[in-house]
């Protein structure tokens, strides 16, 4: 079974495969439909207080880890490698580093540094540098990759080790109102709207600090979204298996959610997500097929494991 692998732990040429075939997604226009698709899916509201198809209530960690999947399943097609995966970067270990600039992750063969401060933060190295990547923006404009790390909102700290074993501990999944006040709750603690006095806790953290591209909602058009959304999943994962013998148990609400007395669909254990609808009338591709809720609580079935999980 395909492996997803700490970004420490890649060989140079793996490290090559995936940048590889990343640029081959790009070129081919796929890449580009995984950033219009999140960023449709934002836009969606899903009631109340932000929510939406994919983010502010329950359906934020199955919806990416289907999101991923499909990634990781483009990128062995093109890649013609069924053993190529999307790394995950554990920011826990940057954040011991006096200076989390110099990462492994941030290599000039790899996912490229910070960006440069004299030229509107673009960044300047890297194989998704400013003169080699462009960034399709949701308005259809072109623009360029853009870091600029620690200076939003002077968060200049990457999430703990602390922070995940905190995290793995909370229970429920999640609770009502099912948005981002919700608390206590797992899947709110890991987005990162409770459990830190500033409100870019864990998964928010880190887009808040790579910031630039990253910080809004055509964030999958910076490569590194996608290892951290890997380790993203690797906690949800973890925390699944902690807690239950049975995954399909772990997760919440089992009811569509009520939200100021309308019923909001697309977030409860037995519906389909956005936009893998029921009958579908896209086969193919990323929009393609149905997606119940219910069917992406397993990781293993899905068809990957990690090399290592949070215990």
């Amino acid at each position: 079974m395909p492996q997803r692998l700490n970004v420490r732990s890649l060989s140079p040429q793996q490290k090559s495969d995936f940048v590889n075939t990343v640029l081959v997604l790009k070129s081919e226009g796929i890449y580009d439909e995984y950033v219009k698709l999140h960023s449709e899916a934002m836009m969606k509201p899903a009631g109340s207080n932000g929510r939406n198809f994919a983010h502010y209530g329950p359906i934020f960690l199955p919806w990416h880890r289907e999101y991923l999947r499909r990634f990781e399943a483009d990128i062995q097609k093109y890649g013609k490698n069924p053993s190529l995966t999307i790394p995950y970067w554990d920011w826990t270990e940057d954040a011991l580093l006096p200076n989390p600039e110099q990462s492994p992750i941030w290599a000039e063969d790899f996912i490229g540094g910070n960006g440069d401060p004299q030229k509107g933060y673009n960044v300047q190295t890297g194989p998704f540098s400013a003169n080699k990547w462009k960034v399709v923006n949701p308005d259809g404009s072109q623009g360029v990759l853009i870091r600029a790390f620690g200076i939003y909102r002077n968060i200049k700290t990457l999430p703990k080790i602390d922070d995940v074993s905190t995290v793995m501990k909370q229970t429920p999944y999640d609770v009502p109102k099912w948005d981002r006040d919700s608390t206590p709750g797992f899947r709110n603690y890991l987005e990162g709207w409770i459990g830190n006095p500033d409100g870019a806790g864990l998964h928010n953290r880190v887009h808040v600090w790579v910031n630039g591209t990253m910080s809004n909602g055509n964030s999958p058009a910076d490569p590194v979204f996608f290892l951290h959304h890997a380790n993203i999943d690797r906690i949800w994962a973890s925390w699944q298996e902690n807690h239950f013998t049975d995954v399909s148990k772990s997760y919440l609400p089992l009811d569509p959610i009520i939200d100021n007395g309308k019923t909001i669909r697309g977030h409860s254990i037995n519906e389909y997500m956005f936009p893998w609808i029921e009958n579908n009338p896209i086969k193919e591709g990323l929009r393609g097929g149905s997606v119940n809720l219910k069917n992406v609580l397993d990781h293993r079935t899905l068809g990957y494991t990690y090399e290592n999980y949070v215990h």
